[in-house]
């Protein structure tokens, strides 16, 4: 067989070895015989090979439910997979391929095992979706793809069946977190985690073809140089996984402290200050600096934020443009990193006049960001402050222990009722008047 598919023109043989695991040979009594077996499958498949095709060893599903579904636990499955491919690399396989299986626990298994064995070799896993577009284990087609789209991933037709080795360890985690924090909740992190791994992807592109213009043809008009300088980046990328990995456990440990500092119920819902700070008369600049220029001051812009805000306690939710959102467990850390962001030495020696807005109280902690009216309020309060000025709400200015001089009232964009804030810091020229707009 092996011979004719050569023939044929295949580039890849398959070892007949699909179910020759020691628990399916063990009904024939032939449990003993599974490397043996296995081994001789591949040698046949290697021999008719020669070096001129790879050589894949098949694996198919235990034939058994493992748990939780079955008795069947995890060590024993991924042990017998681990002996059945032990045996077809001996036998000289170049590739594993696992066929057909409908347990994602069980194909988790097949998968630690195959890097057991060797973790150079490559690993091709398959998944068995039914007529009904479920698995027989009740996973439809639509929540693989359902999966990969929260994640902001292009995904692939029904009709193409094969998931890559990192693939199925995604999704066998999306599993297991859903059962643990349940479906909304799982939901809620894919979309975070796809929309972070986005953007840094955006900005490692940006990075790369700025400080590597040989990757592009274009520039180089050289195959063989752009091969060279893909080859270089390439090199990052396993180094940049292992960063991500360590940044985001020390990220952990700091959103745990801030959490048991604002958290009053096991509820999303958390007592903390809002803030929300700004460049005035950023549309100005954007048309006044060259694109080198506004690259470069929002670069140092977003750094100045982040370390100031960080050094005062609260933690950076997020950037918009030339505006950063924070939020801080105390009333007074929230306007000390506002007063710090206004009065920063680099902003005054660059000419940046920042402007803050400032509230405190109960909001919604979801999925990375802050929903609720203390956010609305200052972000419409920061855009009615004037330069060097920081307005904080009235809930706020009960909180700290130097209140700041009522303002207004004010009527804000987008609220039907007049505020009255509090200047917590004056401006540097014109202060905020009766009515404001963007």
């Amino acid at each position: 067989m092996c011979k004719a598919y050569k023939k044929a023109g295949a580039e890849v043989l398959e070892t007949n070895s699909f179910g020759a695991n020691r628990i399916k040979l063990e009904q024939y009594g032939l449990a003993s015989q599974v490397a043996d077996i296995n081994r001789a499958a591949a040698k046949i498949a290697r021999e008719v090979a020669e070096d001129d095709l790879l050589v894949a060893g098949a694996v198919g599903p235990l034939g058994v439910r493992i748990e939780p579904l079955g008795p069947t636990s995890l060590d024993e499955a991924r042990a017998a997979f681990h002996e059945q491919l032990q045996a077809l690399k001996d036998g000289g396989c170049d590739i594993f391929i696992l066929e057909t299986f409908a347990d994602l626990h069980e194909i988790e298994q097949a998968i630690l095992a195959a890097r057991e064995v060797d973790p150079n070799i490559p690993v091709v896993a398959q998944m068995t979706i039914g007529s009904d577009c479920h698995t027989p284990y009740g996973l439809s087609a639509e929540d693989l793809a359902r999966t990969w789209a929260l994640l902001g991933l292009t995904v692939a037709g029904p009709d193409i069946p094969a998931l890559s080795q990192a693939d199925v360890d995604a999704l066998a985690t999306w599993v297991a977190l859903k059962s643990f924090v349940g479906e909304d909740g799982a939901d809620g992190i894919l979309r975070v985690l796809g929309a972070t791994m986005a953007r840094l992807a955006e900005a490692e592109s940006t990075v790369i073809r700025a400080g590597a213009p040989d990757i592009q043809m274009a520039h180089t008009h050289d195959e063989l140089a752009t091969a060279q300088a893909y080859r270089s980046v390439a090199g990052f990328i396993p180094r940049l996984g292992s960063l991500i990995d360590i940044v985001h456990r020390h990220h952990l440990v700091g959103a745990r402290t801030h959490f048991e500092g604002v958290l009053r119920d096991t509820s999303a819902s958390v007592v903390c200050g809002i803030g929300f700070a700004d460049l005035s008369g950023f549309t100005v600049l954007t048309q006044e600096l060259t694109p080198a220029q506004l690259s470069t001051l929002l670069n140092e812009f977003a750094g100045t934020v982040s370390d100031v805000v960080h050094a005062d306690g609260g933690r950076v939710v997020k950037f918009i443009g030339d505006e950063v959102m924070w939020v801080s467990a105390s009333a007074d850390q929230l306007v000390q990193a506002a007063v710090d962001l206004v009065d920063h030495p680099k902003a005054r020696e660059e000419g940046l006049r920042v402007r803050a807005g400032l509230a405190y109280g109960t909001v919604l902690a979801i999925n990375g960001d802050y929903f609720g009216n203390p956010v609305n309020l200052a972000a419409r309060l920061v855009a009615a402050a004037g330069p060097g000025q920081i307005l904080g709400s009235s809930e706020l200015n009960d909180q700290l222990q130097r209140p700041g001089v009522a303002q207004g009232p004010l009527l804000l964009k987008g609220l039907d009722v007049p505020v009255t804030a509090f200047e917590l810091h004056s401006g540097d020229a014109a202060q905020a008047g009766p009515a404001c707009g963007d």
